[in-house]
């Protein structure tokens, strides 16, 4: 984990409102799929955020008409949006990092559909570094049901 972090964080998770997660993320509607950062805790490598799921998301209506279900690939992106919250925020005083990639996705499980009116809360766990890549395990639940969970790689990058 990084230096950056001040005594604050150690003591007190971060949360970040729908303004926050926009002004940290480059991601915009239709695009961004993280709602809100409920926790937030870098001395512990830690991030749990929020999804609402919409009848109203324009990748709703074909998949599946009359049956919609939230794609597990955009269950993943949710996911490592949350993961990207994150390193801006624990790299915040690094003005080099601008951007983060989507390296590698591993051992992706579906275990639920998503549906419209469920609530997908994203939770993240950093289980290692090296150099600008950072590894993650990941689980997205409705309530307490595991919907999907992954180990996600992302890197940091320096080019705008």
């Amino acid at each position: 984990m990084s230096s950056t972090r001040n005594d604050q964080d150690q003591r007190h998770p971060v949360e970040m409102t729908p303004q926050e997660v926009m002004q940290n993320l480059p991601h915009r509607f239709p695009v961004l799929l993280l709602d809100r950062v409920l926790d937030l805790q870098p001395e512990k490598g830690y991030c749990r955020g929020l999804k609402v799921v919409s009848a109203n998301d324009p990748h709703m209506m074909g998949h599946f008409p009359g049956n919609p279900i939230f794609p597990g690939v955009l269950i993943i992106e949710s996911l490592a949006q949350l993961l990207c919250a994150y390193g801006f925020y624990c790299f915040r005083d690094q003005a080099a990092f601008k951007r983060y990639f989507l390296l590698g996705v591993d051992k992706a499980r579906f275990r639920r559909a998503v549906v419209p009116g469920d609530r997908l809360f994203l939770e993240g766990r950093q289980t290692k570094q090296k150099r600008d890549i950072f590894f993650f395990e990941c689980i997205a639940r409705v309530e307490d049901e595991v919907a999907a969970q992954a180990s996600l790689m992302l890197m940091f990058s320096t080019k705008a």
